[in-house]
């Protein structure tokens, strides 16, 4: 398990791409863990494949919202490097 730094603000642009989605029980464990870290104000602690999960909900979100293209908003820029990073890809 390993602490991702996501700002608040950030934690709920994440629930808000998992919210177009089927979710599976382990995306609903990851959505549960984010919303505890909202309501409790701190760094939501995730395993590597809940991380990976994350990435897959930012893949999804950025393949329709920006058709596959590069992110240019700021606070998604600073969530996918939070996810690269705590998955050790950069």
């Amino acid at each position: 398990m390993s602490d991702i730094l996501l700002t608040n603000r950030q934690i709920r642009l994440l629930m808000t791409w998992s919210a177009s989605r089927e979710l599976f029980p382990d995306e609903e464990r990851v959505r549960r863990k984010l919303k505890l870290a909202l309501e409790e104000n701190r760094t939501p602690t995730l395993s590597r494949i809940q991380i990976k999960i994350l990435f897959a909900w930012a893949e999804q979100w950025w393949g329709s919202h920006y058709g596959g293209g590069e992110v240019v908003n700021p606070d998604e820029e600073a969530i996918l490097r939070k996810i690269r990073a705590a998955l050790g890809w950069d």
